[in-house]
């Protein structure tokens, strides 16, 4: 009797121990959960803006900011946010109606600017448009390079992707991507997606990560980018699409505000920020 008690009592104890183990893991997560974002909103917060260096007023003044002093990453979100506001300048001047696209979107929404982490740019035009900017792009300044299949031999389009074009900067590299070689160029990079329409009108698009293979195209109603307004960027004034809550949810889900891990954030390839790949 006294033996089977002991057994029960023991069980008990040995339950409650786990529970109080399972508890305090828990509240230790979510407490280094915490730290994390907080950790990562002081990182977002502490930037700079582009603007409080220089003021890139028009395409020929528009200078070049990669020597301040800043972290690694943030020199190259500086060298990027400068060829995304030469881009929306020439686009504007040229009647080509760009507007902030995937993670640059998400960035500018949740962030005023680059996302923690991000070194890449994103933008979408309509398919109509694009021999505009084609034409437009020989106004760009010396330094920056309008990548296409047309302008560059060893440019490919990837697969499930409208990705006909990539405004490059000629004096930085993405290491991580390194060739010898017959290389297309490879320096710090915004995406130009270039959208398709069905017969309906509205703009064809591809779903992120995996499901592109699988779902098919993803349709954006016309009206749910036209009219574009305009929101913060890293110190400027960008368009974006008119519903772009609806399309950051399509993307990203409808917790989209929320930071993800700190081992989930980083998405692009670290970069040398002063060399092209050629001298390097």
């Amino acid at each position: 009797m006294a033996i089977a008690v002991y057994t029960k009592f023991r069980s008990i104890v040995l339950l409650l121990l786990f529970l109080v183990l399972v508890f305090y893991v828990v509240q230790y997560k979510n407490n280094e959960h915490t730290l994390q974002n907080a950790e990562l909103h002081l990182l977002v917060n502490a930037h700079r803006p582009y603007t409080s260096y220089q003021s890139c007023s028009d395409i020929t003044n528009c200078p070049d900011v990669r020597y301040v002093k800043a972290s690694h990453l943030r020199v190259s979100q500086l060298i990027l946010t400068r060829l995304l506001r030469v881009l929306a300048l020439l686009c504007d001047k040229h009647g080509v109606r760009y507007f902030l696209f995937h993670g640059t979107l998400l960035g500018a929404v949740r962030h005023q600017g680059h996302n923690p982490f991000d070194n890449d740019i994103d933008i979408a035009i309509p398919e109509e448009d694009f021999h505009k900017l084609q034409a437009a792009a020989e106004e760009l300044p010396k330094g920056m390079f309008f990548q296409t299949e047309s302008t560059d031999q060893y440019y490919k389009i990837p697969a499930y992707s409208f990705l006909l074009a990539k405004l490059r900067d000629m004096s930085s590299c993405y290491t991580s991507l390194m060739c010898r070689g017959k290389c297309h160029q490879n320096g710090l990079m915004v995406d130009v997606s270039v959208l398709p329409s069905n017969s309906q009108g509205d703009f064809l698009d591809f779903y992120k990560g995996m499901k592109k293979r699988f779902l098919g195209p993803l349709v954006h109603k016309t009206t749910d980018i036209y009219p574009r307004k305009k929101i913060k960027f890293d110190g400027f004034e960008f368009y974006v699409p008119w519903n772009y809550e609806k399309m950051l949810k399509q993307w990203y889900g409808k917790s989209y505000m929320e930071l993800p891990s700190h081992g989930k954030l980083f998405s692009g390839d670290t970069a040398h920020n002063t060399k092209s790949c050629e001298e390097i």
